[in-house]
């Protein structure tokens, strides 16, 4: 059954984030965008960044060692209004904010290789702004 319904040669093995950006960078209108992937956890992560166009697909820049709880509590804390439930859950009817672009991008940047730490706070004040 299997062997009649997959097209084998055309499947590619994904790890756990990459699968999260791939989806969520072909299921937007952009042609090229900075993917951020954030959950509790995966083999390969916890808070990753890819760079994604349409020809490429995904591909990787960076692993922050963080949880996902922490980083929507960091960002939470520019909104007194919402919590940071409420938070995730209106990221999903997002839109690109042009003023936090070079913000975030610093973040990105800021560390050194696999696994790098850098201070969500003074990024987040400055895209806050």
């Amino acid at each position: 059954f299997l062997n009649a319904s997959f097209q084998w040669e055309r499947l590619q093995f994904m790890l756990h984030h990459e699968a999260h950006a791939a989806y969520g960078f072909y299921d937007s209108p952009f042609d090229s965008a900075l993917v951020v992937t954030a959950d509790g956890g995966g083999w390969d992560g916890v808070f990753n960044v890819y760079h994604a166009n349409r020809t490429a697909g995904p591909t990787f820049v960076r692993a922050f060692a963080m949880d996902l709880g922490y980083l929507y509590a960091v960002f939470s804390r520019t909104r007194q209004t919402a919590s940071p439930a409420d938070l995730m859950a209106l990221a999903a009817f997002g839109a690109v904010q042009p003023k936090w672009r070079q913000t975030i991008a610093q973040a990105v940047a800021g560390g050194q290789g696999k696994g790098a730490r850098f201070n969500w706070h003074r990024y987040i004040e400055g895209a806050a702004k």
